[in-house]
C-alpha cells in the first residue's frame, strides 16, 4: 500500500494492521507522527517503542493520558533526557522504573530515583550500570533486602559495600555479594 493512501484510511485500517506499522522500524517519520495520535493506547504504545520515532513524537506521547504508553517511552531508548526528567515524576511507579531501567538514563535521575518512595524503582536503579558508588553505597543501607540484594549484584558496587553485604541479615544479599566478581575477603 502507497504511503499516501495509508495516510488517508489509517483510522480505518484494522487494529493489528495498524499496530503493526506503528512497530515497523521502516515506518516513514510522518506515518509514525499520525499513529501516534491513534484513538487505541496499543497503536501508541506501539509508536512510542520504535526506535526510529523522532523525539518530538515521544514529547508528545509523555503526556499521552494511558500510563503503559508513558511506561514504553520511559524505556524508549531515543527518549530525550529532559522527557526522562519529566516522566521520573510521574504518580505511576512503573513509569519510574521504565526510567530507572532505560539505557541512556542520566546519572542525575538514577540519583533523584534512588530517594523514590517505591522500592521497586529503588531496585531498578540499583540494577542500572550508571547508578554512581555513591547512590549504590546510599541504596546498600536501603530497608528493603530486594534493594540491597540489586545492589550486591551491581558490578560498579564498591569493595567496602560488597563486603558490608556479604554480612547483611539477608541469605539472599549474602549470597549476592559474595557471588559479585568484584567481592574480596579482607
Amino acid at each position: 500500500m502507497k504511503l499516501t493512501k495509508f495516510l488517508r484510511k489509517s483510522g480505518s485500517e484494522p487494529l493489528k494492521v495498524r499496530q503493526a506499522v506503528a512497530s515497523n522500524n521502516k515506518t516513514p517519520v510522518e506515518v509514525l507522527s499520525k499513529l501516534a495520535n491513534d484513538g487505541d493506547w496499543k497503536v501508541r504504545q506501539a509508536v512510542a517503542g520504535n526506535s526510529k520515532t523522532p523525539a518530538d513524537v515521544l514529547i508528545r506521547l509523555a503526556e499521552d493520558p494511558d500510563e503503559v504508553v508513558r511506561i514504553t517511552v520511559a524505556g524508549n531508548a531515543n527518549t530525550p533526557e529532559d522527557i526522562l526528567k519529566k516522566l521520573s515524576q510521574d504518580p505511576f511507579s512503573d513509569v519510574r522504573i521504565a526510567v530507572a531501567n532505560n539505557t541512556n538514563v542520566s546519572s542525575e535521575i538514577l540519583e533523584k530515583l534512588a530517594d523514590d518512595v517505591s522500592w521497586k524503582v529503588r531496585q531498578a536503579v540499583a540494577n542500572n550500570s550508571k547508578a554512581s558508588s555513591d547512590v549504590l553505597t546510599m541504596l546498600a543501607c536501603d530497608g528493603n533486602w530486594k534493594v540491597r540484594q540489586a545492589v550486591a549484584s551491581n558490578t560498579n558496587t564498591s569493595v567496602d559495600d560488597l563486603i558490608r553485604l556479604a554480612e547483611d541479615d539477608g541469605e539472599y544479599v549474602r549470597s549476592t555479594a559474595v557471588s559479585n566478581t568484584n567481592y574480596q575477603q579482607k
